[in-house]
């Protein structure tokens, strides 16, 4: 019987669907790889973020929809008051210059700056799963996977948003094909629309998706079951 156990065990593990991480899922700040940092030359943009709303007109200088752009180490409001970039994300803002000023947030309609990625998901996907790090200045409003709130944020300080890590995680509004996931940032003092600095920082720490088995494998299944049953029956 026990033996029996065993080549059953084996069996349901051939057709258990191994997790395989999602490649094309990447923190902000990184190169083409999705592993190390991007060069972080002047106005150099995000490979895999874009910039895909921004306030209406207000306070401040207007921020242009369009690429998120790498931060540059050093200057005004890296290392302090927001965390040092590096190693595994890095600093994305709406403005070549990390330290603009830039218009705060419609807090009246809730408009504020928006960025966007996407990954793929095979055909034959069952499950998915994403964790991960985000921070902004100023504050945390949503994080949208294909339009649905997974329900992480964070408002504005003390603590500062900025300057700490906040762990979000979707494990479900998956689909097939392209999936879109979407930071929602606020700018401003938490109770105005005050024009200041703006960017957002995002490190994925784990992101997988499981396979649904094929049904030639179900079949190796259906094959295998019986034979390892009459098996075991003869040699008991």
């Amino acid at each position: 019987m026990f033996k029996f156990s065993l080549i059953l065990v084996s069996l349901l593990l051939v057709v258990s669907a191994a997790a395989s991480p999602i490649l094309d899922l990447c923190g902000t700040g990184l190169a083409v790889d999705c592993q190390t940092l991007a060069t972080y030359a002047l106005f150099a943009t995000d490979l895999h973020y874009q910039l895909v709303a921004v306030p209406p007109n207000g306070p401040g200088p207007n921020a242009v929809t369009g690429p998120a752009y790498l931060t540059q180490d050093g200057p005004f409001p890296l290392n302090g008051p927001w965390m040092a970039n590096g190693p595994s994300s890095a600093w994305i803002a709406p403005t070549a210059h990390q330290g603009d000023n830039v218009q705060g947030s419609d807090l009246t309609n809730n408009l504020h700056y928006v960025y966007e990625t996407t990954f793929n998901l095979p055909a034959n996907f069952g499950s998915a799963v994403i964790n991960g790090l985000w921070a902004a200045d100023n504050s945390g409003i949503a994080i949208l996977l294909n339009g649905h709130n997974i329900g992480s944020t964070f408002a504005y300080g003390p603590p500062y948003g900025f300057a700490y890590f906040t762990g979000f995680t979707a494990t479900s509004g998956f689909q097939v094909g392209l999936n879109t996931l979407e930071f929602v940032v606020a700018n401003g003092n938490g109770g105005s629309d005050t024009a200041g600095p703006s960017g957002l920082r995002v490190q994925i720490t784990d992101a997988t998706f499981t396979g649904v088995p094929e049904p030639a494998t179900f079949g190796l299944l259906l094959f295998g079951l019986p034979v390892a049953w009459f098996l075991n029956r003869k040699r008991a």
